[in-house]
């Protein structure tokens, strides 16, 4: 539930600071969005596999209370609801249960891939990233339903939370498959300390993603245009020649 509440409140911070009034003129709109956008993750994966795509939502009793927070979040007089959310404590806490979530999601969909192709690594590797990230990945969708315009495309330009998502899916997996003697709960405990850290990181700093600097090394070695090696090897012989 933590996660769902952060969520929510990610998408009410984002439609006031855009000036929207989506949650009033059409109720039925935000809260059919707001509500997928909780059950993103699986809803991906279910359509991935082939498994019913209404089966997230058959927890009726989760579904009203996820509706009553989001009136309480949009019409809660003098947004003391939402006030209350953003209290730095609360936040904090919230974010520590969202990471725990986390962890147990990957966990639960990459079991749940491999007991449907256990041979397939990648629909493996899959199934347990989206259901860690799979509300960035629906977000766009979510917020052209409210009117919010597009956000960034995850897959054109993946978040901190993504990148980490694939790669605990990829230990994951080969805890899984045996390839990896590591204890399952050590490894859980491993990774769930590290995106809290990482996620009270980005809550009290600017920092947004640890590993750009990684990547643009790597991309400046494995990923460089030949075109791009030879006019740096030309513009290098010119200065030494002048």
């Amino acid at each position: 539930m933590s996660s769902k509440i952060l969520l929510l409140l990610c998408l009410v911070q984002f439609a006031h600071a855009a000036g929207s009034s989506f949650a009033s003129n059409n109720p039925f709109g935000s809260v059919l969005s707001s509500v997928l956008l909780c059950f993103a993750g699986s809803v991906i994966q279910n359509l991935m596999l082939g498994i019913p795509l209404a089966k997230p939502f058959e927890n009726s009793n989760l579904i009203l209370i996820l509706i009553l927070i989001w009136y309480l979040m949009h019409f809660c007089p003098l947004d003391l609801f939402t006030r209350l959310l953003t209290f730095i404590p609360i936040r904090v806490a919230l974010i520590v249960l969202k990471e725990v979530y986390r962890i147990k999601c990957i966990l639960f969909g990459l079991k749940l891939a491999a007991s449907l192709f256990p041979n397939a690594w990648f629909v493996i590797i899959a199934g347990g990233s989206i259901r860690g990230c799979g509300s960035m990945v629906l977000k766009p969708f979510v917020h052209q339903i409210v009117g919010l315009g597009t956000p960034r495309i995850e897959f054109h330009r993946p978040t901190f939370t993504t990148k980490f998502s694939i790669l605990m899916s990829c230990v994951f997996t080969l805890q899984v498959k045996g390839m990896l003697n590591v204890n399952l709960s050590s490894l859980s405990l491993i990774f769930t300390v590290l995106m809290l850290t990482f996620q009270l990181l980005f809550l009290f700093t600017d920092q947004t993603d640890p590993l750009a600097p990684l990547e643009n090394s790597l991309a400046a070695i494995f990923l460089r245009h030949p075109d791009q090696t030879a006019s740096t090897s030309g513009n290098e012989r010119k200065k030494k020649s002048d």
